[in-house]
């Protein structure tokens, strides 16, 4: 979710002003460091998920996923500064390298042979329906001129760990946890 970096209020709250803009604006090199440092947490996090999953299981990664998801959210919804911001995206990119191989895997563990095609496709449009989402959100609060312009996309952001956490007591154990 990088559509608040062209907000208004966002550029107001967390940038700085440009007299050749006539606008407050975010810097190329600090939009730099709100995208690389969350990339660089996904692909720590996706080679990190192997042992994480055999060590503490799938259920195990699952809760941490939920848990992380809701810190970054919080973390950025209650953001002040530039680099609370940045904290809050890079947790959200270890969510991101963890879930990247802990569901496929999940899928591939506990889903009969005949579905699991279907439950992986399932996947990537969920994946895509929350980007379109996220973006819809994010069009609908641009030009808010307070801080829920951008803070109402953190909030929303908060809605999948609810559900992530909520329904991961309703899947079954992985065969390989039994």
């Amino acid at each position: 979710m990088a559509g608040f970096l062209a907000m208004p209020a966002f550029n107001r709250h967390f940038g700085t002003y440009s007299p050749e803009l006539k606008a407050y604006a975010i810097s190329a090199n600090t939009q730099l460091i709100f995208n690389l440092p969350p990339l660089a947490f996904a692909i720590i996090c996706s080679i990190l998920s192997g042992e994480i999953g055999s060590r503490f299981g799938r259920r195990g990664g699952y809760i941490a996923l939920g848990v992380l998801s809701g810190a970054g959210a919080a973390i950025q919804l209650g953001a002040t500064t530039t680099n609370t911001i940045i904290a809050g995206k890079v947790v959200n990119g270890a969510v991101y390298g963890l879930g990247a191989a802990f569901v496929p895997m999940y899928i591939s563990e506990t889903a009969p042979t005949a579905v699991r095609g279907m439950l992986v496709s399932f996947l990537q449009l969920s994946i895509n329906s929350g980007q379109l989402i996220a973006s819809a959100i994010n069009w609908g609060s641009w030009d808010l001129t307070s801080r829920w312009a951008y803070r109402g996309p953190f909030l929303a952001e908060t809605l999948v760990p609810i559900i992530v956490l909520t329904g991961i007591w309703f899947i079954p154990e992985s065969p390989s946890e039994s």
